[in-house]
């Protein structure tokens, strides 16, 4: 427990200096790290269970180019074009060098690629919108909102435990992960709620005029929901590899994909708000 509180503030240090630093730029260098990183934790841990699994340095090497390429010209495709590309690439790549008598293994390689790709393709959605929102001269408005779906949804990790900890009777599905449970997910959503409001009420300056603490509260409770679906995602996948952390880079946490699973399926939702609450300051 010391080690996970430990390591979550000297993050959360890390992100905020990034922000007061380089701002957006910041932001954007640590969330593509991070998608590099966990794409290959997720290629090892599909290595595991995975009659053929695409190679770690493969991936790394994939998301890197395409999280670059999506810092360096905003768009919300570029990160998917660039995978589809690559995957359809190392198919035919496979088939010619391999014939057509391992051509299920090229299947399998291929349908483990893409499906490690969502990592970096939803996390490029942050990246998007903190460029968008940056070239509209809403840098730090950007950083801000994304600091704010970083800390609702992650406050619902935090909420969770504490209160499955030492409440949680319920458990939701226990043959996939044990410790979740139905006091738990409350505990959680009523933390995403209340730090947000907090956040809205401290740093209101840089949200806009509509985005109300009652908005804020409101849209806790789906983002945070979806932080715990996404967790669960990556708890069955860890079930199945049979390992208990994604990698053990971060004392007490884990991984990089135990870093970031939770933000991945609120990726779209996230972006989402923050095009409809700017979308009066985006320039398209």
């Amino acid at each position: 427990m010391l080690k996970r509180l430990s390591s979550s503030l000297l993050l959360w240090l890390v992100i905020i200096v990034a922000v007061v630093c380089w701002k957006s730029a910041g932001i954007i260098f640590l969330l593509s790290l991070l998608g590099v990183l966990a794409s290959y934790e997720g290629a090892v841990l599909f290595g595991k269970f995975f009659i053929k699994a695409v190679n770690p340095l493969l991936i790394a090497i994939v998301s890197a180019t395409a999280l670059t390429l999506t810092a360096l010209y905003p768009s919300i495709h570029i990160c998917s074009i660039v995978f589809t590309i690559a995957i359809f690439a190392l198919f035919i790549f496979r088939l010619i060098t391999s014939g057509k008598t391992k051509i299920i293994e090229a299947l399998q390689e291929m349908a483990s690629f893409a499906f490690l790709s969502l990592i970096s393709v939803l996390l490029s959605y942050y990246i998007f919108i903190l460029q968008i929102l940056r070239e509209a001269s809403l840098d730090m408005e950007g950083c801000i909102f994304i600091l704010w779906i970083l800390a609702v949804v992650k406050f619902s990790d935090v909420g969770g435990y504490a209160v499955g900890s030492g409440f949680g009777r319920h458990k939701i599905i226990p043959k996939i992960s044990p410790g979740k449970s139905w006091e738990g997910l409350v505990g959680g959503l009523v933390s995403s709620a209340v730090i947000s409001v907090c956040m809205v009420a401290m740093l209101g300056r840089f949200f806009p005029d509509n985005f109300t603490m009652t908005a804020a509260a409101l849209w806790a409770l789906p983002l945070g929901l979806l932080g715990f679906f996404s967790d669960l995602i990556e708890s069955y996948l860890k079930r199945k590899a049979n390992a208990k952390d994604s990698g053990n880079m971060i004392p007490g946490i884990g991984g990089a994909l135990d870093l970031c699973d939770s933000l991945l399926l609120t990726a779209p939702l996230g972006s989402t708000l923050a095009i409809f609450y700017f979308h009066p300051f985006i320039l398209y």
